[in-house]
């Protein structure tokens, strides 16, 4: 079953992050806990781990609109 990993909001003023590059390609095995991607905001670099062990399905990015992280 495929689990979607979304980018986190780290404090109440984030507006907007870049993800700076993926760990994992598709297709690679992954522990929970393993970092995923990372991801640049204005103040802070930060490595978003992977929520379960599983298989990379594909690395997607969705745009929000401007409304919000």
């Amino acid at each position: 079953m495929a689990v979607e990993v979304t980018m986190p909001k780290f404090g109440l003023t984030m507006h907007e992050g870049t993800l700076q590059r993926y760990f994992k390609a598709a297709g690679e095995a992954v522990k929970a806990g393993e970092p995923l991607y990372e991801v640049e905001t204005e103040k802070v670099l930060y490595e978003v781990e992977s929520p379960r062990r599983r298989h990379v399905t594909c690395c997607a990015i969705r745009r929000r609109g401007s409304g919000g992280a």
